[in-house]
């Protein structure tokens, strides 16, 4: 068998996103086709000199920012940061400073790899466009403590020792419901789902030090956007991270302007992002949000996070009674400001009212609500950030490496179950002796041979005798194939070792058939090679690569 050299098993293993079964039309366009897109984005994100520009402009805003350092700093010292961290808020002091973005809702042991490669991308950015624009540019990560889908951040996926998949749920004794996270805080019972991940974890030199980690985040009567704030803290010591928890009164009250014109003129907000669903779809993109009509861009939290909408005559909060009229609602936000939060397609401009944000770096949902929004911010009279795209990536340990060399098997083999099985039977017919490969073949042939020769025999018989010969030909050859299918099934089970492996690097490259990234949390890799993980893959990831990268633990050291 040929052996794969490095090189080429670079080339083989990259995976473009043209591979990947749920690439939209929109996001391939919008890293590879721009000027499609163009209309429905502030700037292209490969071009410094936008960024330039939107630099400058912000350079001429206002923007609270005495308030903010403030408040940043009573927040991230709850959180433990120190050093550098505290730096880069201070650097919001500077007129001309801006702020890369990145955010995702709150959950447990920050959920899955997208979080830190979502993280790795807004500091590589900061740095980068702080060294080219000559401006403090400044890496902030948004606690999504507004949004209220416990379903999706209850659960981290964990490999035990022998590489099986593990879905571990937290159980609370009250579950949040429609709660917003900000409103929620962790019960006794996250100490038996901490236990359960460290007990699911391979024993290893850094298990104590994980189980300080974890257990010092969440804990009973933490709440969980406190937890979540506190562990990336741990993991970013040094990087300079700075993290806002947006459900702080404080700065609820900072973005009262942009809720109270959203609750004044909500028809024209809704027209304006009515417009722009129009012309994607009519352009053949899909819409990542879908909204509905007469209902503001807002919610309310009274126990439960509740639509706000509007009927013509009053306003209304879904699951209550009471009607009020725009005075009212006003007067309800001004005394409960922290009760108020803006829908998906409002947060964005909440976020570039109150800071200064030159870029928002977002996966491919991101990506794709963004182009629904670009001319909201001109209504709100905000400046659109550049989306960048978040780094996405595979790592691929040394077994996973070996299994694929040797099968001669690329990643793009893993994403389809269907093709794998088909890859796996192909090498397992190989294993085949040929003479006995050979003589399955010759007496199927023989055997057809001599039906076709009382076939032509009978062919002056009646047609019930024909009808009968053509049917035993086809059982005939139905047998043939079963007893081939046989076969190969006794040799997969003979080269059960073969499968298994193939099978267990599918499972570590692609679980339950979706990107590792998307299911693996980042203790899997910490525990198995140690805090500095954080650094090694930090120095491998591209920021100028825009498809999936596969970053090989061989070439970390590992």
């Amino acid at each position: 068998m040929h052996k794969i050299k490095r090189g080429e098993m670079d080339n083989r293993m990259k995976l473009s996103y043209k591979d990947l079964k749920s690439t939209s039309k929109l996001f391939w366009d919008f890293l590879n086709d721009f000027e499609k897109v163009a209309p429905y984005y502030c700037a292209n994100f490969r071009r410094i000199d936008r960024f330039e520009k939107n630099a400058s402009n912000m350079a001429k805003r206002d923007y609270k920012r005495e308030e903010l350092v403030a408040i940043l700093t009573e927040q991230n010292k709850s959180y433990g940061f120190a050093g550098k961290t505290f730096d880069n808020i201070e650097k919001l002091r500077d007129t001309k400073s801006c702020v890369v973005f990145t955010g995702q809702q709150v959950g447990l042991l920050t959920g899955p790899m997208y979080t830190v490669y979502k993280t790795l991308t807004a500091l590589k950015l900061a740095q980068e466009m702080e060294d080219k624009l000559d401006v403090p540019v400044v890496p902030i990560f948004w606690m999504a403590t507004d949004d209220h889908d416990f379903e999706e951040v209850r659960h981290v996926h964990i490999l035990d020792k022998l590489y099986n998949l593990h879905k571990i749920d937290y159980e609370p004794n009250e579950p949040p419901g429609d709660r917003p996270m900000a409103f929620f805080n962790l019960d006794d019972n996250i100490d038996l789902f901490n236990q359960e991940v460290l007990n699911s974890l391979p024993p290893s030199d850094y298990h104590s030090d994980i189980r300080e980690m974890i257990s010092d985040s969440y804990q009973p009567g933490q709440p969980i956007g406190e937890a979540f704030g506190r562990l990336l803290a741990k993991l970013f010591t040094d990087s300079g991270l700075v993290l806002v928890n947006p459900a702080d009164d404080r700065i609820k009250r900072m973005a009262k302007p942009v809720f109270e014109k959203e609750i004044a003129e909500f028809e024209s907000s809704n027209q304006i992002i009515n417009l722009a669903n129009t012309e994607l779809k009519q352009l053949g993109y899909h819409l990542q949000v879908h909204h509905l009509e007469n209902y503001t861009n807002l919610f309310y939290c009274n126990g439960e996070r509740s639509r706000i909408g509007y009927d013509g005559d009053s306003y209304f909060i879904d699951g209550e009674d009471q009607k009020f009229s725009r005075e009212e609602l006003l007067d309800k936000l001004d005394q409960f400001p922290n009760h108020f939060s803006p829908n998906v397609l409002l947060r964005p401009v909440m976020q570039d009212h109150l800071f200064p944000t030159l870029a928002y770096i977002g996966g491919p949902a991101e990506v794709a609500y963004f182009a629904q929004i670009k001319d909201l911010h001109n209504h709100f009279k905000v400046q659109c950030p550049i989306v960048y795209p978040r780094i996405s990536a595979t790592v691929m340990d040394k077994f996973a490496c070996r299994v694929m060399e040797k099968h001669e098997l690329t990643m793009t083999d893993f994403i389809d179950e269907k093709h794998l099985q088909a890859k796996i039977k192909d090498i397992v017919e190989e294993k085949i002796p040929a003479e006995l490969d050979q003589k399955i073949e010759q007496d199927c042939d023989e055997i057809n041979q001599r039906i076709l020769s009382l076939e032509k025999y009978l062919a002056d018989f009646d047609e019930g005798v024909q009808r009968t010969v053509r049917k035993t030909k086809g059982k005939v050859e139905y047998e043939i194939k079963q007893l081939r299918e046989k076969i190969i099934k006794a040799y997969k089970k003979r080269n059960k070792g073969i499968v298994d492996g193939i099978e267990r690097a599918s499972e570590f490259l692609y679980p339950e058939q979706s990107l590792q990234e998307r299911h693996f949390n980042i203790f899997n890799f910490i525990v198995r090679y140690g805090p500095e993980f954080m650094d090694k893959i930090d120095q491998h990831l591209k920021l100028d690569c825009y498809d999936h990268q596969v970053i090989y633990l061989e070439d970390m050291g590992y």
